[in-house]
């Protein structure tokens, strides 16, 4: 019987998923077309998490927020194991900010078409001067009054894990002059584990940590301030330190 109620909450989780997605998606792009500007749409972006997480049973904590101060930009860093992470920083973050995100999510239809709408950011790791580009536009987004969020491990992780940060979205950090906030996502990778549709209600909890400083730092820097935010997030999730040597020296 538990089986069956799981199944119907996972197929009720994967219908509202979809109506969502296409509908407000849908918004988006006539919205955007008609001369909407993307943080207007960025609104109804997050409303649509907000639906998310209310439809999914999935009742979010934050902690943190007196670590941001008003009308500041940042650079968030968070750690990532589902998409349902996504989702709580759409519905959550106090902040008018922009995603950085691998390509293929670009390509989903609707969703894709809702997030160029929106002004996310494709980023192609497998092609560095398309990778560099993406960078300069997450610049252009930072100087327009936008924070920008990452996830610098560069894929999911299974929940209660982390990998080692990449440095390539601290170069953001570094070239912008803005802080970089360590965050912390718990619970999402039980809510839908890594290449599933179960979905399962539970809490989650996001932590937002203290900003580190990114002025007077240079691009040797990078590795440096990765791993300072990894430590960081390592942290606010409950988890030992990494290794010391894992992080590539500067060059």
């Amino acid at each position: 019987m538990r089986k069956v109620g799981r199944l119907a909450f996972s197929l009720w989780g994967g219908w509202w998923l979809l109506l969502t997605t296409v509908s407000i998606s849908s918004l988006i792009v006539l919205l955007g077309l008609l001369g909407v500007g993307q943080e207007r749409l960025h609104i109804l972006a997050r409303a649509w998490a907000r639906m998310l997480l209310w439809g999914l049973r999935l009742k979010t904590t934050v902690t943190g927020y007196e670590h941001l101060q008003a009308g500041a930009t940042y650079v968030f860093a968070c750690n990532h194991s589902s998409m349902i992470d996504i989702i709580v920083l759409l519905a959550k973050l106090p902040r008018n900010f922009r995603w950085m995100a691998k390509q293929n999510l670009f390509k989903i239809p609707f969703m894709g078409w809702g997030m160029r709408m929106c002004g996310y950011i494709p980023v192609d790791r497998q092609n560095r001067r398309a990778a560099v580009k993406s960078i300069g536009l997450a610049s252009q987004r930072i100087a327009e009054g936008a924070s920008v969020a990452i996830f610098p491990e560069g894929t999911r992780t299974p929940e209660g894990q982390l990998r080692p940060f990449q440095s390539g979205g601290f170069v953001l950090a570094i070239k912008s002059g803005r802080p970089v906030v360590p965050v912390a996502i718990q619970g999402a990778g039980s809510a839908l584990p890594r290449g599933s549709l179960d979905f399962r209600p539970g809490p989650i909890s996001l932590t937002i940590g203290q900003p580190i400083p990114t002025e007077g730092l240079t691009l040797n820097s990078r590795h440096e301030l990765a791993r300072r935010t990894e430590d960081q997030v390592r942290r606010l999730l409950g988890l030992p330190p990494g290794e010391v040597d894992k992080h590539p020296p500067a060059t």
